[in-house]
């Protein structure tokens, strides 16, 4: 009997072994397996760049976020612009005047009007129209104010046979920042003075800030000269560069 074991034990073949790779290549549950988690890997990687790409297109949107509030002065309450004040940038009488025009404008529904005032003989008038606290820290920082300008012909006056229709009308734009302890910095803040016509044309003027300044503010501003005429402005811009 010990001897019929030993050959029927003997009579079966030995197992062959598996080369490398054959053995989970033969299991379908190691092939289900493998072939799932490439398919959960594809959409996972391409979801992570989709968000990657989703956070570089929010910085940029952030970055060039235009900071000016009632960029057309189309928004007022009770017959008064929001967000802009006039301003005076020569005496304190009016010698120029702000206000809203519905009539004239580069887009929207209105732009922010400085009629051409007087100040004294040829000598046509002054005013701006002042934004504050753009942003309230402005300290390393630095900004571009952008805006579209147009300018009209002189008001009659009796200085018609001198001035006559003397063109094109200056403006200049101020971008400047507070400082805590001395007060307002105009370092840099003026731009050059831009010679405005009847077309719409768009200027800019952009100012960097040093370390101590808290709120930054824009004025747009129709200089003191001789002749020159009324100054629309619209769709102001500001932004951090």
């Amino acid at each position: 009997m010990e001897r019929e074991s030993a050959v029927g034990q003997a009579s079966v073949p030995p197992r062959p072994l598996a080369r490398p790779g054959e053995e989970n290549a033969s299991r379908p549950d190691a092939r289900r397996s493998a072939a799932h988690a490439i398919r959960l890997a594809v959409p996972l990687a391409l979801a992570g760049a989709a968000l990657l790409a989703l956070a570089v297109v929010g910085r940029t949107a952030d970055a060039v976020r235009n900071l000016a509030r009632n960029p057309s002065f189309e928004q007022e309450k009770e017959g008064v612009v929001m967000d802009w004040r006039p301003i005076e940038l020569w005496t304190q009488s009016r010698t120029s005047r702000c206000r809203r025009d519905p009539r004239v404008f580069h887009t929207g529904q209105a732009a922010g009007l400085i009629t051409q005032g007087h100040v004294y003989a040829s000598v046509t008038g002054t005013a701006g129209w002042l934004q504050e606290k753009i942003v309230p820290k402005g300290a390393g920082r630095t900004f571009q104010v952008s805006v579209w300008a147009r300018a009209g012909k002189p008001a009659p006056s009796r200085w018609d046979d001198y001035i006559q229709e003397v063109f094109p009308t200056r403006v200049r734009l101020y971008l400047f920042g507070e400082d805590p302890k001395m007060g307002a910095d105009y370092s840099g803040a003026a731009s050059p003075v831009f010679e405005i016509g009847p077309e719409w044309r768009k200027i800019t003027h952009t100012n960097a800030f040093g370390p101590n300044i808290g709120a930054v503010s824009v004025v747009l501003a129709r200089l003191a000269q001789v002749g020159g005429g009324d100054v629309w402005f619209d769709d102001v811009e500001v932004v951090e560069k």
